[in-house]
């Protein structure tokens, strides 16, 4: 069950809170009868056998899931990783016939989504909430302690559920527009860089697929032949070569959009259920009740 570890810890807690209103004596006979339970049944007293223990006793109905605040989060980042990642994808490829595309904006944009991947991560390791003011005005009710604890990677998770979609989409919409526009790419800057040290970065980038796709492999000719200046008014270039840029952009926004996203929501996922069960295990409710 996704997010169990979460939801044993939660519901432990709360009620480790219930029980300070209840009477020792009572809780000491309920606990007890838990223990002996376990000792004629042969097994280990552990956090779900006592919950269910408490359950059956007090016939309690289940409660709302903790959790169903940060699922509504999680899809609202995604719908707008979904959108953001279409219109990105839409503003990077805007081609009108006269101006090239730029690789080097396109190369300066994934560089910026690996930024933010790696602050998010960063921040949820760390704990930062610059983002709690946010919370607090949308969350319904006041987090639980074991809860807010947990805030820090929940919210890394819906980033980087958000970043995945936004890389899913802008990749789709690479390639819809491939097939049904004629694209033509080039590079350009302002910097005194030369064709052969563009060359060299542009291969370097290439590194991870030169092998699986080699017509994603810019070659010197094509860097060559396709750079372009702002105040080109016409070229002699094939115009075939300004379009075969497409396999180099779609690999770059596979490798170092989208799988690191993958890789970091697979980490935040994992993340929180491992720091849960820790919690549980260091949680006074539980040290007191073994």
């Amino acid at each position: 069950m996704p997010d169990s570890a979460i939801r044993r810890l939660l519901e432990f807690d709360n009620q480790v809170q219930r029980d300070r209103d209840q009477n020792p004596v009572f809780l000491h006979r309920r606990d007890r009868r838990f223990a002996l339970d376990c000792h004629n049944q042969g097994v280990s007293p552990g956090p779900d056998r006592w919950l269910e223990h408490v359950r059956r006793l007090s016939r309690r109905r289940p409660t709302d899931d903790p959790l169903k605040f940060w699922r509504r989060v999680t899809t609202g980042f995604a719908l707008a990783g979904l959108v953001a990642g279409t219109l990105a994808m839409l503003g990077l490829l805007f081609y009108d016939g006269g101006q090239r595309i730029n690789l080097t904006v396109i190369l300066a944009f994934v560089l910026l989504q690996c930024i933010l991947a790696v602050v998010t991560t960063v921040q949820a390791f760390a704990g930062w909430q610059p983002w709690r003011w946010l919370l607090r005005k949308f969350a319904v009710a006041r987090p639980s302690g074991a809860l807010r604890t947990l805030q820090p990677l929940l919210m890394a998770r819906a980033a980087h559920t958000g970043g995945l979609a936004f890389g899913v989409a802008g990749l789709i919409t690479l390639l819809v527009l491939v097939v049904i526009q004629d694209l033509a790419f080039g590079w350009s800057t302002t910097l005194n860089t030369g064709t052969d040290s563009y060359y060299r970065m542009l291969s370097a980038i290439a590194t991870p697929w030169q092998h699986l796709w080699p017509a994603a492999m810019p070659d010197r000719e094509l860097v060559d032949a396709t750079r372009f200046f702002r105040s080109q008014s016409s070229t002699t270039t094939d115009p075939a070569l300004w379009g075969s840029w497409w396999p180099f952009v779609a690999m770059v926004w596979m490798i170092y959009v989208v799988l690191p996203r993958l890789a970091l929501l697979v980490v935040a996922i994992v993340h929180p259920q491992m720091r849960a069960r820790k919690a549980l295990r260091a949680h006074h409710g539980w040290v007191a009740l073994q």
